[in-house]
């Protein structure tokens, strides 16, 4: 089987395109080198795992690859397209602005602690680079975004129930998008729950009036338990798994309630 270049010509038939060609790529952070003269070829419908121990320079390869870093020297190709080259001084250049941005338009990653925008919904994390980047029609990138909730299988814990700050008049702090969803659902704001780890999101809740929960992950959250408390958060957590107890724990004082006007339903 023919197997390089020269003999796929030979032989009539085209060379598979390489949609990634970095060769030795250089990276260095003060005196320490992440990478030395790392090369790497991957065509066309390859996928190709990157393995090594955690500081090896993986991410920083990756986000060289995708421009959220720059190199100190190497190439690097994109679909054919010179991203950075090194002059014979070995001084790199980069190409014009446009063209970077036309090459990273094609190029997309998924982060290693999400690097979700904590003041949006899930919808609108999902629709942001199609939107701003592909400039993706409005609709066309909603109907993508369901169609991959789906995929996961997050769309029944969504019915028809997605609401996004983009299709409101203000976003997050402002409190739109929770009144529109309390409208839809024909809830009270004040008997909806609202879950945020962020100080708008939390922000944005109490202005609705509804009772907002924060949550701050630990390394991953946008705000601390202060933060979120300070923002008007009745309570925190810091593992979803604490859910279903403090849901429990809810119901179980409703029930007490001398009052009697408050039930499971209260809170949704």
């Amino acid at each position: 089987m023919p197997d390089t270049t020269s003999e796929l010509a030979a032989h009539g038939a085209q060379p598979t395109a390489l949609m990634i060609d970095a060769r030795d790529v250089r990276k260095r952070f003060g005196t320490h080198e992440v990478l030395r003269g790392v090369s790497l070829s991957v065509a066309r419908g390859e996928v190709v795992a990157v393995i090594g121990p955690s500081g090896s320079g993986k991410s920083t390869f990756l986000r060289c690859l995708n421009h959220l870093e720059t190199i100190d020297s190497g190439h690097i190709a994109i679909e054919g397209e010179t991203l950075v080259s090194t002059d014979s001084q070995g001084r790199s250049h980069y190409a014009p602005e446009a063209q970077v941005r036309r090459i990273c338009a094609r190029t997309g990653m998924v982060f290693q602690h999400f690097n979700l925008f904590g003041h949006l919904t899930v919808l609108e994390n999902l629709i942001e680079a199609p939107l701003v980047v592909q400039r993706t029609p409005r609709q066309t990138a909603i109907a993508r975004a369901e169609q991959l909730l789906a995929k996961v299988g997050m769309a029944p814990y969504f019915a028809d129930h997605v609401y996004s700050g983009h299709e409101m008049p203000r976003s997050k702090p402002f409190p739109d998008v929770y009144l529109a969803a309390a409208k839809a659902l024909n809830a009270d704001p004040a008997k909806c729950l609202v879950i945020e780890d962020t100080m708008t999101g939390v922000q944005a809740g109490v202005a609705a009036g509804a009772t907002v929960w924060g949550y701050f992950p630990a390394d991953q959250g946008h705000a601390t338990a202060e933060q979120l408390l300070e923002a008007g958060a009745a309570c925190v957590f810091g593992d979803m798994g604490d859910l279903p107890a403090m849901f429990d724990a809810v119901r179980r004082s409703a029930a007490s309630a001398s009052a009697g006007d408050v039930d499971e339903h209260d809170l949704r």
